[in-house]
Parts: structure tokens; C-alpha cells; sequence
């Protein structure tokens, strides 16, 4: 962490250009992971309530959700693609209230991720041809 804020810093003096825009950009997001882990050595798998059920960030800054005694599943898309069909199976089985909760929230997640990954290779396309291939999907889901 060191290292990468005091490469920040250097860039900061120099002033901010085309020629170190990338450099920055890498540099703040190594900063932003490198706390993100701080901050998820801040919770123990001990805590009760929503910190112990919470204990993971995900890629967009929100807390993943634990179960199974506080097991969590894999990061990323699939990880909340299993907590989804995982909830989804649940709420097929007893129809209650609390299980379609559930099961929402692990969809509205499962999709913010998804969502979050689209923009994500969008932003770090290397050619004109990888974007528009991203666009060109991101539209044909808009359309269903």
C-alpha cells in the first residue's frame, strides 16, 4: 500500500496527463482492492448480525452476503449466480415471504454484477472492434 500511494503522490506533483492517465488509473485501482482487503480483515467469521452476514465486499463495493454458517460462496458472477439459484429453490420449495425476499435480492445482485462486468470490459476494451462487440450484446440485452 505504501508503494502504490507513494506513486500516487509523485504522479500527483507532476500533475495529471495523458502519458500517466493509465499509470493513475491502475494505481488508484490497486489503492481501492489493497483497502478493500483491509476492510474484509475488519470482520471475523464470529460476528453476529449484518457485519457477520456481510463480511465479503464484492466488485462493486457491496457487502456479499454469507450463508451456510458463514461460508460464502465464490466471488464474481458466479458466485451470485449460485446464491441466486440457490435462493430461487428455496422459495419453489415453501413460497414464503422471506424466501422470495431473498430471492430477489440475490437476482437484483446477480444482475448489478452482471452489469458491473459488461461496463467493466467496455471500459478496458483494447480496440474499436472488442467495444463494439460489447456494445453490441449489452444492446441485444436491452431488447429482451
Amino acid at each position: 500500500m505504501d508503494i502504490v500511494c507513494a506513486e500516487i503522490e509523485k504522479i500527483a506533483e507532476k500533475g495529471l496527463t495523458t502519458q500517466n492517465l493509465e499509470t493513475a488509473y491502475k494505481l488508484i485501482d490497486m489503492m481501492k482492492d489493497l483497502k478493500t482487503v483491509e476492510g474484509m480483515e475488519e470482520y471475523s467469521d464470529g460476528e453476529s448480525g449484518a457485519r457477520g452476514r456481510y463480511a465479503r465486499r464484492d466488485a462493486m463495493g457491496r457487502y456479499a452476503r454469507r450463508y451456510d454458517g458463514g461460508n460464502s460462496y465464490n466471488d464474481g458472477m458466479n458466485g451470485y449466480e449460485q446464491r441466486y439459484m440457490q435462493s430461487k429453490r428455496a422459495y419453489r420449495n415453501d413460497h414464503s415471504m422471506a424466501a422470495k425476499q431473498d430471492m430477489l435480492q440475490d437476482l437484483d445482485d446477480f444482475m448489478q454484477d452482471m452489469h458491473g462486468k459488461l461496463k467493466e470490459l467496455k471500459r478496458d476494451a483494447d480496440t474499436p472492434e472488442e467495444r463494439e462487440t460489447i456494445e453490441r450484446y449489452m444492446k441485444m440485452l436491452e431488447r429482451v
